[in-house]
């Protein structure tokens, strides 16, 4: 058509064309719906609407893909307009539908950006438009030479403002460093904004930082609600190659860089050809103290891409604190058709999703639901009161709690309440150290909750017979107990860095060394626990900074007097009488035997020792005078096996419950691997030396064995050594880092929020 002598034409870009575009989805008809996008590019005259092309398309049949080697019948699904371009002679004036915004390639070369109309004749280029999207950038400047002024906002505003999309800004200078917020409409490559970066740096004389949100994906996307102790999964990807990637949990208050660990487990190789950087989380059996805001980041240079989901956890009590007030009952003066009231409260940590628990307990057959729980802050208490039987029964009397959650998962715990039944022996009730401790029956022990004022645990005393046998405290430090918490989240990946550990051994320092903090025995085993537990975390790379504060620590926990400390593990023999015992076997029965061997040799005209040998003598069995030696070395080693023995014993059945179990039996079972290894070492060495004893010394093989017993004995230090490093998986660990080196891992990216901890909510 001509108009005063120009000549008009109308473009439609579609994505299946141009000058007007449709995005249009070509579905095949086959159960499989395998998706195509086309692209067509349509020219008329301006008689020619958009929407009568969109018809068309809609009413197209009998289309066909050609993929490979099979042709698919397909059907459009979808159509939509999303940019027109009015050409009139040599003028072009190109616009782009609602919810779409030109390319960054028709922004950056033909300066047509953001929503504005583009005289620039672009409506051959594809993509013209894209699909709008969310990016959010914030970042931080920090003046190095002057302050923050009115004039430094108008330059960091023109200089935004050079990135497609652009949208708005908002700057915050109620703290320093000033802070500001960007918003755009359209995904830019990092090398884009950093020379942006680069530019505002000079021009304001001052250290910029800054992060995206939106630019990469999150996938699978978080459930509504995951199970208890259940292994959420969850990735992302970014379309570009960076140079480090890390994962940060935050709550409500405190933020956690995350680290491999015995809960978290990152993986940083599932990158492919079309996301060149990727980081992968996966948690292993999460508690409630797992949920929160899940944020991974990819940093390269001064930019930091990053994607946030929140990760919600049906929470069950990760700890659950059943008492009963008496906390022993008193049938021995009531009949077995009676009964003795028992209150029973079962606490938990008061969390947001406590309300929300089906609360039950249950006593031989009864069971019933509490009263609305009570909170003190911090806790949560379920009370009720049980009607215990006066039935003697050979069982335990135990009262059972449950909790259910919204996913119908459980977590059960009891209390075990002594009876005392009529005939039977008890303790009476007894006063120590301000503690009351209530009737008890014989072979029961009664457990205390309560602790002195800053200290957290537990207390118990065993009755046997009618008496009362020594307190047991484990009753630590409060703060001593928060840093045995921090601790297991650093073993667990929880804010395990080393900055978080510097605060560890710092605040292990204090507790350990001041004045509330030192000679209990509890105490020193939740000190030595922390340090056992670093020690596990071997994940974590960690510098020379750590080691003032750990060297202090150690030299603490030394400081203090470690008289009674050590584990006495004959418990039925008093102190003094095993000490007694253990002197008589140890050196008053050898001294006996060698100087009464000695006193008969000497004066029965007899040899004590051969010239020759300058060893003692031997004739036959039982006669000579190498049984004064055999006699006192057998009668020490099986002291000493059976001294071995007990402890090994004891250790495996210790029933105390405290975290220290499980280590004292990882003792043990190092115990039992040591013999099993040396014992053939050191049999066959002096099985050498009693060969020799007994074999003819003029046999020319005597002096062939004299020899190896002489070396292979020299030996045996070398022989301990190896065995050492054969079978402690720490020490080898340790030495394999030394000889070969240790790779590290890829360092988090961190956030200008420092790291903190917490214990386990």
């Amino acid at each position: 058509m001509l108009a005063n002598g120009k000549m008009w034409t109308t473009g439609f870009h579609f994505l299946i064309g141009a000058c007007v575009c449709f995005s249009t989805q070509l579905l095949p008809s086959s159960a499989e719906s395998t998706q195509y996008v086309a692209e067509l590019m349509v020219e008329s005259n301006v008689t020619l609407e958009g929407q009568t092309i969109l018809t068309i398309l809609q009413n197209i049949t009998g289309l066909k893909v050609q993929d490979g080697t099979t042709s698919y019948d397909v059907v459009i699904n979808q159509t939509e307009s999303v940019g027109e371009c009015l050409v009139v002679g040599l003028e072009t004036s190109c616009n782009c539908s609602e919810g779409y915004i030109w390319s960054n390639e028709v922004c950056y070369n033909y300066n047509c950006c953001r929503e504005l109309t583009c005289n620039q004749n672009v409506s051959y280029l594809s993509p013209l438009c894209i699909p709008k999207v969310k990016i959010y950038v914030n970042g931080s400047v920090t003046m190095n030479e002057e302050e923050w002024a009115s004039g430094h906002e108008s330059i960091l505003k023109s200089e935004l403002e050079r990135l497609n999309g652009y949208d708005s800004l908002n700057v915050t200078r109620s703290s320093s460093p000033v802070t500001f917020e960007v918003e755009y409409s359209v995904v830019f490559k990092t090398s884009t904004l950093q020379d942006v970066v680069d530019t505002l740096q000079t021009k304001l004389k001052a250290f910029i930082s800054v992060q995206t949100l939106g630019m990469v994906e999150i996938t699978p996307p978080p459930e509504e609600e995951v199970c208890y102790e259940s292994y959420p999964y969850l990735k992302c990807t970014f379309g570009e190659a960076t140079d480090r990637a890390g994962w940060n949990m935050s709550t409500t208050d405190k933020r956690f860089e995350l680290n491999d660990g015995t809960v978290v487990k990152l993986n940083y190789y599932c990158t492919t050809r079309e996301f060149p950087s990727c980081v992968a989380v996966t948690l292993q059996k999460v508690t409630g103290s797992w949920e929160g805001t899940y944020e991974c980041g990819f940093s390269k240079g001064l930019v930091r891409h990053t994607a946030k989901a929140y990760l919600k956890v049906a929470r069950l009590p990760d700890s659950i604190l059943v008492t009963a007030e008496p906390i022993t009952g008193d049938c021995s003066e009531k009949g077995s058709i009676e009964s003795i009231p028992i209150n029973v409260t079962a606490t938990i940590l008061n969390t947001t999703s406590s309300n929300t628990y089906k609360f039950t307990w249950k006593y031989n057959t009864m069971t019933g639901t509490a009263v609305s729980p009570h909170g003190d802050g911090k806790n949560l208490n379920y009370k009720f009161l049980v009607q215990m039987s006066c039935v003697k029964v050979p069982d335990a009397q135990i009262i059972f709690v449950q909790f259910e959650n919204t996913l119908n998962q459980t977590k059960n715990s009891s209390v075990t309440v002594p009876v005392i039944y009529a005939g039977e022996k008890f303790c009476i009730e007894d006063s120590s150290n301000g503690d009351i401790w209530p009737k008890t029956p014989s072979g029961d022990t009664a457990v205390s909750t309560i602790c002195p004022p800053g200290r957290v645990g537990y207390k118990e005393r065993t009755c046997k017979g009618s008496v009362w046998e020594k307190v047991y405290d484990v009753c630590i430090n409060e703060k001593l107990s928060e840093v045995s918490n921090a601790a297991d989240d650093f073993l667990k990946g929880l804010g395990a860095t080393e900055d978080v550990a510097l605060d560890i051994f710092s605040e292990l320092s204090t507790t350990s060394g001041g004045a509330d903090g030192g000679d209990n025995i509890a105490d020193v085993i939740a000190s030595l626990y922390v340090l056992d537990v670093m020690a596990q975390a071997s994940n974590v790379k960690m510098t020379e900074k750590v080691i003032p504060d750990l060297a202090k620590a150690a030299s603490d926990m030394l400081n203090k007097t470690w008289e009674g400390k050590l584990i006495f593990v004959f418990n039925p023999l008093r102190k003094k009488v095993f000490m007694y015992f253990s002197s008589i076997v140890g050196y008053i029965i050898p001294i006996l035997i060698v100087g009464s061997s000695y006193v008969y040799y000497r004066y029965t005209n007899k040899p004590y020792y051969g010239k020759e040998t300058c060893w003692l003598t031997y004739e036959r069995l039982l006669v000579g005078s190498l049984h004064s030696f055999l006699l006192p070395i057998g009668t020490i080693l099986l002291s000493n096996i059976f001294s071995m023995t007990v402890v090994i014993v004891t250790l495996f059945k210790s029933s105390q419950n405290d975290s220290s179990k499980k280590d004292e039996k990882d003792t043990a079972k190092s115990i039992i691997k040591v013999i099993l290894i040396l014992a053939p070492v050191f049999g066959v060495t002096w099985s050498i030396g009693f060969y020799l004893v007994l074999y003819n010394r003029t046999d020319p093989l005597y002096e062939f064995f004299n020899y190896t017993f002489t070396i292979v004995n020299s030996f045996q230090g070398l022989f301990v050594l190896l065995t050492g490093f054969a079978s402690e998986k720490k020490v080898k660990d340790e030495l394999y880092k030394i000889v070969f080196g240790k790779k590290g891992s890829s360092d988090s990216t961190k956030n200008p929020t420092s790291t903190m901890y917490t214990k386990d909510k």
